[in-house]
């Protein structure tokens, strides 16, 4: 009787154990994210504007007027620190002349007579050369000509009244900061009148020798 009940209860474990459904099988992994493109490199900025090269334009960009209104003298720079130079009619929009030329810098004090035709540029900030004394400070052109050049042992007797600036020097009164008169038109316009810092004064023409 044991015998039919351990054998029934083997049969029951057995019929239990093949009825059990077998766990299903793991859920496949999930496929690898796709990897982002890497961003390509953005394209290379512009070189920035030679910050020299551009102030050396600005610094030859001047006009001129005469103090009729009448003519202009217009001097253009570029990059390359070169010019070009025109001289017209204000009104007419009749343009006298032309001319590839850097007359001076914005800095230069600039005069221009009453048919352009006489160009005087006054260096009031000039470098000194080995010589002081033999430095250039003016220039005077017929058009695009230059005529002569005057140097600065030839404007100023007392040395002692220049003041220095390192390697430039201030020899023009009543420009930046000096005492005295500035360089001005003559009252009838055919000449400049220029004070140097020692109270020497000088008159220089505007008018072209026929």
């Amino acid at each position: 009787m044991r015998t039919q009940r351990l054998a029934l209860s083997l049969s029951i474990a057995l019929i239990a154990a093949c009825s059990k459904k077998e766990p299903p099988p793991p859920p496949p992994p999930p496929p690898p994210a796709e990897t982002a493109a890497a961003p390509e490199p953005p394209e290379p900025a512009a070189p920035p504007v030679n910050e020299a090269a551009d102030k050396r334009k600005q610094d030859l960009d001047w006009t001129e007027v005469y103090p009729d209104d009448q003519v202009a003298l217009i001097q253009t720079g570029d990059l390359r620190g070169m010019c070009t130079a025109e001289c017209s009619k204000t009104h007419a929009k009749q343009q006298l002349w032309r001319a590839d030329k850097c007359f001076g810098t914005k800095l230069d004090l600039r005069f221009i007579s009453n048919d352009c035709e006489k160009v005087v540029v006054i260096h009031q900030l000039p470098k000194a050369s080995g010589i002081p004394q033999q430095t250039v400070v003016g220039e005077v052109f017929h058009r695009e000509k230059r005529e002569y050049t005057i140097n600065a042992g030839a404007t100023v007797k007392d040395w002692s009244k220049v003041r220095s600036g390192g390697t430039t020097f201030y020899w023009v009164a009543g420009v930046l900061g000096m005492a005295g008169t500035a360089p001005r038109y003559s009252a009838d316009g055919q000449s400049v009148e220029l004070m140097a810092v020692d109270g020497t004064k000088h008159s220089i023409p505007l008018t072209v020798k026929k």
